[in-house]
């Protein structure tokens, strides 16, 4: 198991090389490069890991199963390639070599590598980075923490939109299973539309009900003589007539507005308000009647229905739930329609 002349130092086996020692050590490299030169680049890393696991007995079993040489004849090669001064590339592994001890007169000296010693950071440069990281460490955090509220407020923002599609679908779905709707134009281009004739009649509806906080009768020559301007008030008293088909849990407050006409009439009104108003238009005196008219309508937009003679109720609410607040209700009646 042994080479002569492996190092001018000790002739011990090439397994018991020191490799700090850096003429050994330099010695054990060109033996690894030498074998990977002539089994293949991997070759040494596959004996390592077999090896690494295994115990010293097994040593030449291991060399012989990954290079398909035997350590011996190995050593006989390698004494043979630092002979004659390792060439590139090496002689390749053939008949075993005859070993030729070097003479010691012959022999050129290694060159010792210089080591350049590595600086060790001082504790200052240490906390200085330490420091660094924690401050790093500490933008991520709030990095992270100002996105969980940005993600927070877009997912209650989706919640009420979701919540505002779902009673308009609603609605809609409503208005489609009902009598046809008259169309709502704006007061720049009025186009009346003839509503259908209710069922009730003049004199036979059931009598508005006055002593009712949320409900006000409005006299029909109040609403002749230039119309008539009305402050009300959302208030919790009072709910809405029509609640969300999807979510009937939903809350929504309203005030009610009921008159009676003699003749046809074009019905004309408006709100102004800091809330999103919506209006319900159904016949009869009370809120128990058939809804013929629902939309929603933007502050100071005008508004015009052409009404047959009877009873009606106007619901005022809100396109939103919970909204509580004032508004200002104009309404007029026009009887000079040319229908």
């Amino acid at each position: 198991d042994h080479i002569q002349g492996v190092s001018e130092f000790d002739p011990a086996p090439l397994s018991q090389i020191n490799p700090f020692d850096p003429a050994e050590g330099l010695l054990a490299f060109l033996a690894i490069d030498y074998l990977a030169e002539q089994t293949g680049a991997t070759k040494p890393i596959d004996y390592f890991t077999a090896a690494r696991n295994s115990s010293p007995a097994g040593f030449a079993e291991h060399f012989q199963n990954v290079f398909g040489i035997s350590s011996d004849a190995f050593y006989d090669y390698f004494a043979a390639h630092r002979a004659a001064g390792f060439p590139q590339p090496g002689a390749p592994f053939g008949s075993t070599p005859t070993h030729t001890p070097v003479p010691t007169s012959t022999r050129t000296p290694i060159a010792t590598p210089t080591y350049t010693p590595v600086a060790t950071p001082t504790r200052g440069q240490i906390d200085n980075r330490v420091s660094q990281l924690e401050g790093q460490v500490s933008a991520l955090r709030n990095t992270i923490s100002s996105q969980r509220t940005q993600i927070g407020t877009m997912e209650q923002l989706a919640a009420t939109l979701q919540s505002l599609i779902n009673r308009l679908t609603g609605r809609i779905d409503a208005l489609e299973s009902s009598t046809p709707q008259p169309t709502a134009t704006p007061a720049s281009t009025p186009t009346a539309t003839p509503s259908p004739t209710p069922t009730s009649v003049p004199g036979a509806d059931p009598t508005p009900v006055t002593n009712n906080a949320c409900m006000q009768p409005i006299e029909r020559d109040a609403l002749i003589a230039g119309g008539t301007t009305i402050a009300g008030t959302w208030t919790t008293d009072c709910l809405t007539a029509n609640p969300d088909p999807n979510d009937p849990t939903i809350t929504f407050y309203a005030k009610f507005y009921t008159f009676i006409l003699d003749a046809q009439a074009e019905f004309e009104l408006s709100i102004d308000s800091d809330h999103y108003p919506y209006i319900y238009m159904t016949s009869g005196a009370g809120t128990d009647g058939e809804t013929f008219y629902a939309s929603p309508i933007w502050s100071r937009e005008q508004l015009q229905i052409l009404l047959q003679p009877g009873s009606y109720t106007l619901e005022v609410t809100t396109y939103q739930p919970n909204v509580t607040g004032d508004f200002n209700l104009w309404m007029v009646l026009r009887t000079d329609t040319g229908h």
